[in-house]
């Protein structure tokens, strides 16, 4: 990629980035609760991470909680630890446990795999922070996926993992509905994340990256796959979904009819009826879920 054609790119995710912003400073974080805390993770991304916790905790207590570790999207270009702020709170309240928005650096000035690696750092210190007495990660569109990585380097420590709407293969061998084939320039988000990896089976294939991948021996019992049928990497989600199932009997896959990318950040009082009621019928799923594994079981 040429230096102007670099620079090009990275303006317009600059304007992507602003655009999302004002969305988010009207829409969102005026209306909706945010975090109780918010921090730099050492040795993390620079960015804060947000923290939500449930009506019974009480800081400097010592008393050790279950702990959701959640990832935001934005095509690996963008995003806010808080954005996902109606979604953490909810859990947090329902579940009795302590949600963490991480943080992590975006493309394209950071592309794969630093924010795999940001968000590494970040669980890894939770991990000894907080020393939950069960952990779930999870999270959506990119943060799904990034969040499949996380259970592949931290191998046996995470009790559920959740991908919401997410891209499960950069390879060729994915079943994506975008005209263009070369991973490399698939869409601007893409060619943003991928601009330091070569185009060779073997890079666009590791399961960090395609996490369509995995070998199910190394996911956790509990796998929830939230599927949007209006989604051009729909099929991916189909095919990771019915493997995960075939693997995992207690894997959930759910296919929202008619649902679009990202229908669970809108805002409810933008979403016709049937998307609402989708998008709390998710929310529930993952909070009932969660309940199970981290609190109940």
């Amino acid at each position: 990629m040429g230096y102007l054609h670099y620079l090009l790119i990275k303006l317009k995710f600059q304007l992507i980035r602003g655009i999302s912003e004002l969305f988010q400073l009207i829409l969102i974080r005026t209306r909706l609760p945010g975090p109780q805390l918010k921090q730099a993770i050492p040795g993390s991304a620079p960015q804060y991470a947000s923290f939500f916790f449930p009506p019974s905790y009480e800081t400097n207590s010592g008393q050790r909680y279950p702990v959701y570790i959640h990832i935001h999207g934005g095509g690996f270009i963008g995003g806010w630890t808080c954005e996902d702020r109606q979604l953490c709170h909810y859990i947090a309240q329902n579940v009795n446990c302590v949600v963490i928005s991480i943080a992590y650096r975006f493309a394209p000035e950071y592309p794969y795999p630093t924010g795999l690696h940001d968000c590494q750092a970040a669980v890894k210190w939770i991990l000894q922070e907080y020393q939950p007495t069960k952990v779930a990660i999870g999270g959506l569109s990119a943060g799904g996926t990034l969040a499949l990585g996380m259970v592949q380097l931290f191998e046996n420590t995470f009790s559920s993992v959740i991908a919401a709407y997410s891209v499960y293969d950069f390879s060729r061998g994915s079943h994506h509905l975008f005209k263009e084939q070369n991973p490399l320039v698939r869409n601007m988000f893409h060619e943003a994340y991928l601009l330091n990896t070569k185009d060779t089976d073997e890079e666009l294939r590791n399961p960090l990256l395609s996490v369509r991948y995995i070998p199910a021996s190394q996911l956790p019992e509990s796998v929830v796959i939230i599927a949007a049928e209006n989604d051009p990497n729909i099929k991916d989600m189909e095919l990771f979904g019915k493997r995960v199932t075939q693997h995992r009997p207690l894997a959930i896959y759910k296919l929202y009819p008619g649902a679009i990318h990202g229908f669970m950040n809108i805002p409810d009082f933008l979403l016709p009826k049937k998307l609402k009621d989708q998008k709390w019928d998710a929310f529930n799923l993952m909070t009932n879920e969660l309940k199970r594994v981290l609190v109940s079981s």
